[in-house]
């Protein structure tokens, strides 16, 4: 009886065969032979990674890539998620193919000041569209990635993009991360994490909402800051100082109205099942021990009460995830709003950390005046089941 090779069996049967094979296998079999190397060749580059806890020169991507493989198999790449350093893009671009047809997915970690322009030409290398980006921005003493030269040739993906991520120490406008809303029809997740620790960040502007159109009505998750909104309703004393130095001014009325018509945005991405307007801080290592916490709370962002417009969002059912982290909520009692959650948004846990002003002393390197109060969860914002902290968006 003659023996049938994995090659001579239908494509379907032989692709469900090799989805089973681990990296190091499918390398195995691309040496057996040159029948096999030719089947089993672009399974092996369709996902391409560098090891993310710690880059090993002359390994992985780069020795691919010195050695020639990455031009000649980087037609068969799907998603790339490329560890960078200083000066390390353009090296790498140099030894990459001139387009990646097959690329639909990207990730980056340690983007550095100076490399936008690297960052452009990789995008426009790839040609298939991308449905996922992410950047992980490197933390550099001497300069800070700057977001938005890059915001246009993201929108060059607009008919494809589904997911993107930016998070790390870069810098943005308001009007390039607005752009994105209203430019991204098929985008399901949009995450702008801001770092409070640093200063440095991205988030929406309060006044461009309100004049844009939003097209990303299927929108799952929205983690962004929205910033600039005047917050009269905040009087408290704000690390020693009187409010009106640290809140954004404006009449009570005004407030209102902007409030409102945020919401009434917000209100339209009825698919949303993770909403995220502010972000825990870690505060654990050493160096941050002694942090004042208001020096790291928003006080331009949304209320979060039914009086400021809460109410709008009462058709986003499907929410099963609140973060409302460092966000200076405008009122102390929240009975009516706890209720108010519980009933509209049967399925969300609502995690939220407050403020405690009696904690605070005169002395801004106590660590009384630590987030002794960043820990603390209100349990009475959980809706109908524990908090989780592990959360992953």
């Amino acid at each position: 009886m003659d023996n049938t090779s994995l090659v001579d069996l239908p494509p379907e049967m032989r692709a469900m065969v090799m989805s089973l094979l681990v990296p190091h296998e499918l390398a195995a079999c691309a040496l057996v032979s040159q029948t096999w190397n030719k089947a089993f060749t672009p399974l092996l580059w369709r996902h391409v990674e560098d090891p993310v806890q710690e880059r090993r020169r002359m390994s992985g991507i780069d020795r691919a890539a010195i050695e020639g493989g990455l031009k000649r198999n980087g037609a068969f790449i799907q998603s790339l998620r490329l560890v960078t350093d200083v000066l390390y893009m353009d090296s790498f671009l140099g030894r990459c193919p001139l387009t990646f047809p097959l690329l639909t997915s990207l990730w980056i970690d340690g983007v550095s000041a100076g490399d936008e322009d690297h960052l452009i030409a990789l995008l426009n290398r790839c040609t298939a569209g991308l449905k996922k980006v992410v950047y992980c921005l490197r933390d550099d003493n001497w300069g800070c990635f700057e977001f938005d030269t890059a915001a246009s040739a993201l929108i060059e993906h607009a008919d494809t993009l589904e997911v993107f991520r930016l998070e790390g120490d870069y810098v943005s406008g308001a009007k390039p991360i607005n752009r994105l809303l209203c430019s991204l029809p098929n985008l399901k997740e949009f995450c702008i994490l801001s770092n409070r620790l640093s200063g440095r960040g991205g988030a929406l502007d309060a006044r461009e909402i309100v004049k844009s159109d939003w097209v990303c009505s299927n929108l799952e998750v929205f983690r962004c800051e929205i910033s600039d909104i005047p917050r009269p309703d905040i009087t408290r004393m704000i690390a020693g100082e009187p409010a009106y130095k640290r809140v954004k001014s404006g009449t009570p009325q005004e407030s209102m109205d902007l409030q409102r018509q945020i919401y009434a945005k917000l209100a339209k991405f009825t698919k949303l099942r993770k909403l995220s307007l502010g972000f825990p801080v870690n505060l654990s290592a050493r160096r941050h021990r002694y942090v004042n916490l208001d020096n790291l709370m928003q006080f331009d962002g949304l209320a979060m009460t039914l009086e400021s417009g809460l109410d709008l969002l009462k058709d986003l059912k499907e929410l099963d995830e609140v973060e409302l982290y460092l966000l200076e909520f405008g009122i102390r009692s929240y009975a009516e709003e706890v209720e108010w959650m519980k009933t509209n948004w049967p399925k969300a846990i609502v995690g939220r950390t407050y403020h405690f002003p009696e904690l605070e002393s005169d002395d801004t390197n106590s660590e009384g005046n630590l987030y002794g109060a960043l820990g603390i969860f209100d349990d009475d914002f959980a809706s109908n089941s524990d908090y989780n902290s592990d959360s992953d968006y």
